[in-house]
């Protein structure tokens, strides 16, 4: 019903120019017939360029005849020097140009949903779509999805759709970004994005200042915070830690990590470790106070080997490792001076020898708890870290950190995206214009129509 109505209208606006008696006396028969040649000449190289089926060719023959058919009587009041008496056929050319549009829009368009990896570039619709990761630059601003495009010609742009929570609704919300050009536009709305998951840790370390920390055969000192960057997020405070990272055959180079704090939370900025292959250092916790900074070295091979509860006397082993839960070290527990230092002791045979490995929790009153592990002699940088702590039922949860351990390669992040594309989506807006412009003229004749009638009395 719609369809029909459509270009029962649509042929009906074409056909109002014929209908004044003084354009029939003119021979309106022959301008309906060229009208009519014009309509069937546009029709037929549409067909010749893609358009297909009937209630298309029927549609658009209808909206090209209200189109050359308004814009003959236009050109008519023009040539009589009547440009003021053309509002209505300026409006019903709009229309026209608005129907084309619908057609293009809704049946020519195209629509394909991809999956984007990070750094990735992948085709859709004859573009090629490059995610290159999350813009976010300030903690306020909406989560910007970068995706570079190119075209078929070679053009390259960026367009930057959003993806939010709604916090009252708890809602994910998409907005689309667009790029226009003469012929199409070409819309990229998200619809689901994966963060993905960055290689493991492969070491967490404990720096005091100026305390060299062994890792493997490398040595990491730590120098100071930096707090001439606490502005530099707006919204934000950001502190930065400088990082000396000493390595045999090559000179020492400092690393800044930082800690941006917000009302969204703590994010951690790692930074790239020169010499490695994706190798990276983060600040995960830090007391100014105590100067003290806990950092995570990533995506350096290593990693947790083996996790288990044991109670006392209960054995774990690793490799060529017996570890034995032995008991806790309590010598430096005192919760009445807020200190929450402890001790979890572990018994290890290694080679036919046996070594006592104690990794230290350290907690208290205002202070942040410190987890330090603690290396096996002679197991190959192999060291244990206590987790879970049971102290009522006497079990504590045995993490084995193995630097053998080959490195996970990480799983990128991802974004997907709806894209399509809106052909002569530009008659649209011109159809608008035209549509209002008309309007208004039409208007503004009436109104000097009312000024002449005389006033009586």
């Amino acid at each position: 019903m719609g369809f029909w109505l459509a270009v029962v209208f649509a042929l009906f606006l074409g056909g109002t120019p014929f209908l004044g008696w003084s354009r029939a006396r003119a021979g309106a028969g022959r301008i309906l017939a060229l009208c009519l040649a014009a309509t069937a000449l546009v029709v037929a190289a549409s067909v010749g360029i893609g358009l297909r089926g009937a209630p298309a060719i029927i549609y658009v023959a209808a909206a090209v005849f209200t189109i050359v058919a308004n814009l003959w009587a236009a050109v008519e009041y023009g040539k009589d020097g009547r440009w003021r008496l053309a509002g209505g056929p300026i409006a019903h050319v709009g229309i026209g140009l608005m129907m084309l549009a619908f057609l293009t829009t809704g049946w020519l368009g195209r629509e394909h949903k991809v999956r984007l990896a990070e750094n990735r570039p992948t085709e859709a619709l004859g573009y090629t779509l490059t995610f290159r990761g999350v813009e976010k630059p300030t903690p306020q601003a909406r989560d910007a999805m970068v995706v570079e495009v190119s075209t078929p010609r070679g053009r390259n742009f960026v367009l930057k759709p959003k993806m939010w929570v709604n916090q009252k609704s708890n809602q994910m919300i998409a907005n689309p970004d667009i790029k226009s050009f003469l012929t199409q536009d070409l819309y990229v709305a998200p619809v689901e994005f994966d963060p993905g998951q960055e290689a493991p840790v492969s070491g967490r370390l404990v720096l005091a200042k100026d305390r060299p920390v062994p890792f493997r055969d490398w040595t990491l000192t730590f120098k100071g915070f930096d707090m001439s960057r606490q502005n530099a997020v707006p919204g934000a405070l950001t502190i930065g830690v400088f990082v000396e990272l000493a390595r045999p055959g090559a000179e020492p180079v400092q690393l800044e990590p930082s800690v941006v704090s917000s009302d969204e939370g703590v994010q951690a900025v790692a930074v790239e470790i020169p010499g490695t292959a994706g190798g990276r250092l983060r600040a995960t916790g830090m007391s100014v106070d105590q100067g003290v900074v806990r950092v995570e070295l990533v995506g350096l091979g290593g990693g947790v080997g083996r996790t288990a509860m044991l109670a006392k006397g209960e054995t774990l082993s690793y490799r060529e490792l017996a570890i034995t839960f032995s008991d806790f070290d309590l010598s430096d527990f005192d919760p009445d001076a807020g200190r929450i230092n402890f001790g979890v002791v572990f018994a290890v045979e290694h080679g036919g020898r046996s070594y006592e490995v104690v990794p230290s929790f350290r907690g208290g009153a205002g202070s942040e708890p410190v987890v330090t592990p603690a290396a096996v002699p002679g197991a190959g940088g192999i060291t244990l870290s206590a987790g879970r702590i049971d102290a009522e039922g006497g079990t504590v949860e045995l993490q084995v950190w193995d630097p053998a351990l080959a490195p996970d390669a990480p799983k990128p992040a991802s974004l997907v995206l709806d894209i399509s594309t809106k052909p002569l989506i530009s008659l649209v807006w011109i159809g608008t214009i035209l549509i209002v412009a008309g309007i208004a003229m039409a208007i503004f004749i009436r109104r000097q129509d009312i000024a002449t009638i005389p006033v009586e009395g």
